[in-house]
């Protein structure tokens, strides 16, 4: 992450009309800053490595974790050897 930066708090609520009338909820998730790096290893048998890199390119382009449908979470991946 850039220096001076954390990582922060995102709440948002959720709303849902059920049988017994409406219901509100606050759902809190954190939150990293653009520009954050993370660093990991995958360890796969050798016929999965094609399902885990698409897995990953659907992640850069969908985005990962509960706020991916309002375009957070989308990162970029690279495959070191």
């Amino acid at each position: 992450m850039k220096p001076g930066t954390k990582v922060g708090i995102c709440t948002r609520p959720l709303r849902a009309e059920t049988l017994r009338g409406p219901r509100v909820a606050l759902a809190q998730s954190e939150e990293v800053p653009e520009g954050a790096t993370l660093e990991f290893e995958i360890s796969a048998p050798d016929n999965f490595g094609e399902y885990v890199k698409r897995a990953l390119d659907m992640g850069a382009n969908k985005g990962l974790g509960q706020w991916r449908n309002s375009g957070k979470g989308r990162f970029t991946w690279v495959e070191i050897a």
